[in-house]
């Protein structure tokens, strides 16, 4: 009796030029408006998170109640146009982290199913060559290439040491 396939995802392929589309849309006019930065630019920048938006939203409120404690070279204004900004890019962020949180969850559900079907293929293999079924031995050296030696069987790793 065949297995059942239960997390087949199908998504029409005019559904997915329409996603496509979207996306790259969405990447052409978000890279318009924010610079590119190297790894050794990000890596010297604070990284942001609840906490450290949190400090930012305090620090500005204190300086706005108390203009004395605000720095002559750092103007309010530009605090306050950096803390919309990164609000702004905070709420697109968590929404194409959410989306994408999706996207692989759906990845993982379809593919532990297509993972645990070729599980199956190769360990129909593996009883193929142990009863000299033709092909099997290619098919099981093939498929066994994706696996450390250690979890091949006996007549292969030995084909390999």
């Amino acid at each position: 009796m065949p297995a059942k396939n239960l997390n087949t995802l199908r998504i029409p392929d005019s559904a997915l030029t329409g996603i496509q589309d979207l996306l790259d849309s969405l990447k052409d006019t978000l890279q318009q408006h924010m610079p590119p930065l190297s790894d050794h630019e990000r890596s010297e920048m604070t990284e942001m998170d609840a906490d450290t938006i949190a400090f930012i939203r305090k620090a500005m409120d204190h300086a706005g109640n108390n203009p004395h404690m605000l720095p002559d070279y750092l103007k309010l204004a530009d605090l306050q146009d950096d803390l919309r900004a990164v609000e702004t890019l905070n709420a697109l962020l968590r929404q194409l982290i959410a989306l994408a949180r999706n996207l692989d969850d759906a990845m993982t559900m379809t593919g532990s199913e297509a993972y645990h079907g070729a599980l199956m293929v190769y360990n129909n293999a593996r009883k193929g060559a142990m009863n000299n079924k033709p092909g099997a031995t290619l098919i099981l050296e093939d498929l066994s290439r994706h696996f450390p030696l250690s979890t091949r069987p006996k007549s292969l790793r030995q084909r390999h040491e």
